[in-house]
């Protein structure tokens, strides 16, 4: 199967994770997951995602923390963060600190599809 790019999934929330490599996956994407910030900064220091999906509210470090973290080590990062939390303020946050984009959960994964599909072929492109 042609490899459409890889994406890091990042999320405390196991199933959620699980639930979203397994759709990724099936759409051709290589996923790698990761259930805390540490996990997530160390596998972006050993290779560049096309995309990072990343949660917002996690035990220790939160999403914005380690957003910052990867940024030193990936600045051309493509970040998407999720949340439960529709907070203004958590949105502005994280755009300000270099989201491409804010999900709120429950998404739509149709629609998270055809966004992770046009930041990645876009990417390809660049």
């Amino acid at each position: 199967m042609n490899e459409k790019g890889s994406i890091l999934s990042v999320d405390d929330n196991e199933t959620l994770v699980t639930t979203i490599s397994m759709i990724l996956n099936r759409k051709g994407y290589q996923v790698e997951t990761a259930f805390n910030g540490q996990e997530a900064i160390d596998l972006t220091k050993t290779r560049p995602f096309n995309l990072i999906f990343l949660d917002l509210k996690m035990p220790g470090m939160n999403g914005l923390d380690v957003m910052k973290h990867i940024r030193k080590i990936r600045p051309k990062a493509n970040i998407l963060i999720m949340t439960a939390y529709g907070s203004q303020e958590y949105n502005t946050e994280a755009i300000d600190a270099g989201a491409i984009h804010v999900l709120h959960k429950p998404f739509n994964m149709v629609e998270v599809l055809s966004l992770i599909d046009e930041i990645i072929s876009s990417d390809h492109h660049s």
